[in-house]
């Protein structure tokens, strides 16, 4: 819990098709299309998007899934430098990047498919390919017969049986993260890759970077089989795709809700996970041509933006254009568009405007619209209620997919698994008009216009639309801000001149822990106190025997001292705690997983007698910001509890399920942090 992608809203592009390039790749010169694609990037912020899936991108020959080298983009597209400036500005807007992963297939201008053509039996890559024979022939008639995709002979399946191509494979996901600092693959056609494969993947891009996201395209089959903290994070959702559009066709919500049922209700196949949700992509119609009426195109985009799942749009559907597949061709589902033509001439604005307003409204509640307990609470053929829960508030959603007006009683009730104690049920408020809603019998009535939907908060005793809008707003200028540079240095004047005032003398040498400006990707007022070697922050750490875990309940600050242990993954701090499985600081953690924290050493008092204002102290500190995450995971909790044992007592100590089961085990993975030390 807690990781950016399970709270994301994504945007879909097909680069090739987005900027009109050629459909095929037969020319020398590279063209830098990418600047196209940079002109996105402040529209995909007005939409409230916080992720973008980008591809194919990587070298190929036609279409982007025939891939000829993994480890250049596509010169249709521009180079390597225009894409690491695309990812660039998108991370500048708070907008992570992640892109097409074709391991499953490479085309036949792949290098090691082209050493087998010219070298056959002698080639050292012979046993890259599966099923690969000279003894047949595939309809290229060049002596060589082979596995292809679903009899697609362009498209050469890979092997990853064989060491050299989960190497190559693996070294090509480095490369990605190294070169341009991608936050995650999508893995084409991951149904078709083996387990092993997809579990040595996971532990290689975790190992490489934390919070890095790996999403499979799967079809059909037991999502949940997919999904766990050994192999997939996410899978794409087509059950839930399939239902929306033909429940609004077939006036039939039942079909909707069965399939939620199905996946996320109790007993369900993948409860707990959060798959990634689509109405449309580059495979199949674009909404607008599969539904029946075009005010319909709202509702599902409600229940996108508030159903279980990670919601995406694809790039143009906010507009509402249509594109259906045409013969064995895709091309009107991969239309070139230009952003600025789009947004000055847009044919359903209607329809982008609510796009927007659902954009905000899930990064105001992002925590109960992503890990919410959904709980059903209408249903009828052409109207629809249901709720997400958590601890200290709810979500309500309510669609009429009806030509009339409809009336709708919807009880706001204790969900199951969920304890609602800390919630008042009675404050219910619209989260789009501000307005209060009374409860009758613990129900809500609601009038629901034709094809309207509305969306109701649950448990904000001092709703205020207007304050906490502007709130909002100004939370999300603040993070733009910091993420340029010249903002940066803005603020950290700020805060320099703030320190000056609240000095009452000149202790120049005081650590600035009030102050403290390691929010701010490491910038620092007093830049000649900051550690920056990694062994010089393990030494600190090793000097401090107690860390401060500052969290947050109701806007009042919680800190509680824990002993732990740690270990270093790359530039990143791996804290561990453990704790009873009940307490105060368990319940506010579960609630908010947002924490500082803090530990510091301090060595010696320097009193200066006559001018006592310029006393101070020898110390080391450091200070971070991060997420709680609770350890499920057995071998991890035995290992986590084993550094903690460790690092208290100098003595390596095994643990066993039976023990680690009796405690809950805490961990903090974070790259945001600052080490200040004073010495003589």
């Amino acid at each position: 819990m807690g990781k950016w992608y399970d709270e994301a809203v994504f945007y879909h592009i097909y680069p090739l098709g987005m900027t009109g390039a050629p459909k095929v790749n037969d020319k020398e010169e590279v063209v830098h299309r990418f600047e196209q694609i940079n002109n996105w990037i402040p529209h995909l912020k007005a939409l409230g998007i916080t992720a973008v899936y980008i591809g194919p991108l990587f070298e190929s020959s036609t279409h982007g899934y025939d891939t000829k080298d993994y480890r250049k983009v596509d010169r249709r597209l521009g180079d390597n430098d225009d894409f690491k400036k695309f990812v660039a500005l998108a991370h500048e807007s708070g907008i992570k990047v992640v892109v097409d992963g074709v391991f499953n297939h490479t085309g036949r201008e792949f290098f090691a498919f082209q050493d087998i053509l010219k070298n056959r039996n002698n080639s050292q890559y012979v046993h890259w390919y599966k099923g690969l024979s000279f003894d047949w022939s595939s309809p290229y008639n060049d002596g060589v017969g082979y596995e292809a995709w679903r009899g697609c002979y362009e498209l050469v399946n890979l092997n990853p049986w064989e060491e050299g191509v989960r190497n190559y494979l693996f070294d090509t996901i480095d490369f990605w993260i190294d070169e341009f600092d991608i936050d995650g693959i999508r893995l084409d056609c991951a149904d078709c890759l083996e387990g092993f494969f997809v579990e040595e993947m996971r532990r290689r891009v975790d190992a490489k970077k934390s919070d890095f996201w790996l999403m499979g395209e799967v079809i059909h089959g037991n999502y949940g089989s997919y999904i766990s903290d050994t192999k997939l994070n996410s899978v794409t959702d087509y059950q839930l795709h399939k239902g929306l559009y033909s429940g609004h066709n077939d006036h039939n919500y039942f079909e909707i809700a069965h399939t939620v049922r199905y996946l996320f209700g109790i007993g369900g196949q993948c409860p707990n996970t959060h798959l990634y949700s689509f109405v449309d992509n580059h495979d199949v119609d674009r909404l607008a041509s599969k539904v029946n009426i075009p005010q319909h195109m709202k509702l599902i985009y409600t229940l996108i933006y508030t159903l279980p799942g990670i919601p995406s749009i694809y790039y143009g559907s906010e507009w509402g254009i249509e594109g259906k597949k045409e013969g064995a061709s895709d091309d009107a589902m991969r239309p070139a568009l230009d952003v600025d033509y789009m947004i000055k001439n847009n044919p359903a604005p209607w329809l982008t405007d609510w796009i927007k307003e659902l954009g905000k409204i899930h990064k105001m509640y992002a925590e109960c619209l992503a890990y919410g307990v959904y709980d059903e609470l209408v249903l009828t053929n052409r109207q629809f209620a249901y709720a997400r829960w958590t601890q200290k508030e709810g979500i309500i959603t309510a669609v009429n997919n009806d030509e009339n007006e409809a009336q709708m009683w919807i009880p706001v009730r204790q969900a199951q698994g969920v304890d609602m104690s800390g919630i008042q049920l009675d404050c219910v408020y619209d989260v789009v008009t501000g307005e209060k809603v009374s409860l009758e019998n613990n129900h809500i009535h609601v009038n629901l216009q034709p094809n309207e939907s509305k969306i109701y908060v649950v448990g904000k005793t001092d709703f205020d639309k207007e304050v906490i809008e502007e709130e909002f707003d100004s939370d999300e200028t603040t993070k733009q801000n910091i993420n340029n540079d010249s903002d940066k240095e803005f603020i950290l004047a700020q805060e320099a001149a703030e320190y000056e005032e609240l000095k009452d003398c000149d202790i120049q040498d005081k650590n600035i822990i009030m102050t403290d400006l390691s929010k701010y990707s490491g910038h620092m007022r007093r830049s000649d106190r900051q550690v920056t070697d990694m062994k010089e922050i393990i030494d600190v750490i090793e000097d401090c025997t107690v860390c401060h875990i500052a969290m947050s309940q109701d806007d009042l600050p919680y800190i509680v001292p824990m002993s732990f242990g740690y270990e270093m993954k790359e530039n990143e701090i791996v804290l561990y705690f453990h704790s009873a499985a009940q307490g105060k600081k368990i319940d506010i953690l579960r609630q908010n997983h947002n924490v500082s924290f803090e530990m510091s050493h301090q060595k010696e008092i320097i009193y200066v007698k006559d001018e006592p204002c310029k006393s101070g102290c020898l110390y080391e500190s450091i200070i971070g910001f991060g997420k709680i995450e609770f350890v499920e995971d057995i071998q991890e909790k035995c290992h986590g509890l084993s550094l903690i044992m460790k690092r208290q007592t100098g003595q390596k100590v095994e643990f066993n399920q039976g023990q680690a089961d009796t405690v809950e085990l805490l961990k903090i993975s974070t790259s945001d942090f600052t080490c200040k030390k004073r010495s003589k």
